[in-house]
């Protein structure tokens, strides 16, 4: 997914829910990614190639292992065995 695709899940979700920005609304409410390890790689590399989010300190993605503290679009990000494609969660 690219991160278009990603914002645009956010936008759907929040986009129709009022006068807040749909990033700040689902900040608001809570929500986080959920996704498997491949997703995840999936994604670091369409954000890394759009120069979005992660540094090119390291390009094997391979080595690529999800952080408790990584953030997509400011939500934090859950990866999980049976995560599937990314999706919004809520806490």
């Amino acid at each position: 997914m690219t991160p278009k695709e990603l914002y645009a899940l956010i936008a759907a979700e929040f986009g129709g829910a009022g006068s807040m920005d749909p990033l700040d609304l689902a900040v608001y409410r809570g929500a986080y990614w959920v996704m498997d390890l491949a997703a995840y790689k999936e994604v670091r590399a369409a954000c890394q190639a759009a120069g979005a989010v992660y540094p090119p300190s390291e390009q094997d993605p391979e080595g690529w292992v999800p952080k408790p503290e990584d953030r997509l679009f400011g939500l934090l990000v859950d990866v999980r065995e049976d995560g599937g494609a990314p999706h919004l969660e809520y806490r």
